[in-house]
Order: C-alpha cells, then structure tokens, then sequence
C-alpha cells in the first residue's frame, strides 16, 4: 500500500512566515528556511534572507533591462536613448510592461534590504543612520514611482528618478562616513572594507560626470553628445547604484557569508529551532 500524506492547512502563526523548503537527496530528509515577514521589513532578519533578497533584486533587474531592450522594436543606443525610454509604450509596446512592472518590483525589494543596511550601521552612528534609513525609503519609493509612471508622464517620473539617484548617492555616500569610523574600532570590518576606497572614488567621480552631463543637456544641449551625452552617464550611474548594493553588502559580510555557506542556496538549517544558523 501507498503511504498517503497528510495535508495540513497553514495556521494563523504560520502565515507570519515566508518559507523556503527542500528535500535533500541523500537522506530524503526535509528542511525548512523560515522568516518572518514583519522581522524581514523591518531589516531584523537572518543574513541569508537578505543576501536572497539581494540576488532577486540582481536577477529581476537585470532580466528588466535586458528582456525590453531586446524586445525595442528600432535601434537603442545608450548614447540617445535614456533608460526610461524602455518603459514607453509608444516607443516600446512590448518591452514597456515588463519594464514597469520589473522597477516596480524592485522597488518593493529594496525597502527590506535597505533597512537591512541601516541594521548594519546603526550601531557606527545612530544619527547618520536614520538619515540613511530616510533615504534609503526615498529611493526605493523613486523605483516604485518610476515604475508605475513612464516618462511620457513627465512630473511624476523625473520626481521619482530624481528619488532614485539623488536617494542612492546620499546614501552611498553616508555609508562610506559611517562604515570609515566603524573600520577604526572593527578589525574584522578593516580587513573586508579596506579596498573599497577606490570604488567610492569611482562611483563620485561618475555621479559629478552625470551631474555634469545633465546640467549640459539642459542648458547647452549643443555639447551633450558622445562621452558628455547625459543618457550614456546616465546608464553608467545607474549601474553603479546597483553595483553599490553589491558591493557594500558583501564586502561589508563577507567573513560572515562564508562562514555561514550562504553561497549555497539550500541553507543548513537547526532543526530543533527551525531557524537559520547564521544571524
């Protein structure tokens, strides 16, 4: 006779989790990676569920950029094209929809892992913590914006984009202070961030050349062409945001990251207390 299996209906408590669940080959032993939903917002969360986060956030983001652009029925060039102009229907009836839908979603991503980054450095400096949570949630609410209005709605589109760059170059910038005094008391944090100088360089450096190259496609639009076109600096800030998240968020745990395996995406979990190991 076949064994029946029993289906149970989740229960009021379960629901405040999200779960992730396996099997394992081997011993066909069955395992169960929980969180709970208001501890993830809230950034409170195990560091497996933010690092999960983070690769979702990557996949999403990318597959929204690349799945419109091929799908852009004549020639896109990032030097002419901006990158909103994927999120047009009348520019880009088939890519639009997942364009949208993709900032959006991302947008939402953000929120739980950018409270995850205010975790991380609250305890450096309170004060310029709070002010990275602010605009931490500006920014994400400038993906959501974004999202929801393409740029042929104009206002509500540059107010949103407007969230995203300047919202993110703050914060990137808050964190760098922030994360130089906790290196100072922190060997462990010196020894994962000590490179990371460079790349904060960089990531100025391009944010001053977009500033730069906007304020000429504004007011002198005769000279935003080839290296100073505003959508090419554009792209490239952008990219930076994103690799910025990266960047700070492995950097910053990496020692972590590897101790606790989370580069395998079926975590190990404590049976007993049904919680990941790794906090």
């Amino acid at each position: 006779m076949k064994k029946q299996e029993l289906m149970t209906v989740p229960s009021p408590k379960d629901m405040k989790y999200l779960f992730i669940r396996f099997e394992n080959e081997k011993n066909n032993e069955k395992g169960e990676f929980l969180i709970e939903t208001s501890k993830f917002i809230e950034g409170k969360a195990s560091l497996n569920a933010y690092f999960l986060n983070l690769c979702l956030i990557i996949l999403i983001m990318g597959l929204t950029l690349i799945i419109p652009l091929l799908l852009f029925p004549t020639f896109y060039s990032i030097k002419t094209n901006t990158i909103s102009d994927l999120g047009v229907y009348l520019n880009n009836p088939q890519g639009a929809p997942i364009f949208n839908a993709g900032i959006l979603i991302t947008g939402v991503l953000q929120i739980p892992f950018t409270m995850k980054i205010y975790q991380m450095i609250e305890k450096g400096d309170s004060k310029l913590a709070k002010i990275t949570q602010l605009f931490s949630l500006i920014g994400a609410l400038g993906f959501i914006i974004v999202g929801i209005f393409p740029s042929n709605i104009r206002i509500p589109h540059l107010l949103g984009a407007f969230m995203v760059f300047f919202g993110y170059f703050i914060i990137a910038n808050i964190d760098w202070i922030i994360l130089i005094r906790k290196r100072k008391r922190n060997e462990e944090i010196k020894e994962n961030t000590g490179h990371l100088g460079i790349f904060y360089i960089i990531f100025n450096l391009i944010a001053i050349q977009f500033g730069i190259s906007l304020y000429l496609s504004i007011f002198y639009p005769i000279y935003s062409y080839g290296i100073f076109s505003s959508s090419l600096w554009e792209w490239i800030f952008f990219l930076a945001i994103m690799s910025w998240s990266v960047v700070y968020f492995i950097n910053y745990n990496k020692t972590r990251l590897f101790k606790s395996k989370i580069l395998n995406p079926f975590f190990i979990l404590n049976k007993k207390s049904r919680s990941p190991l790794v906090h």
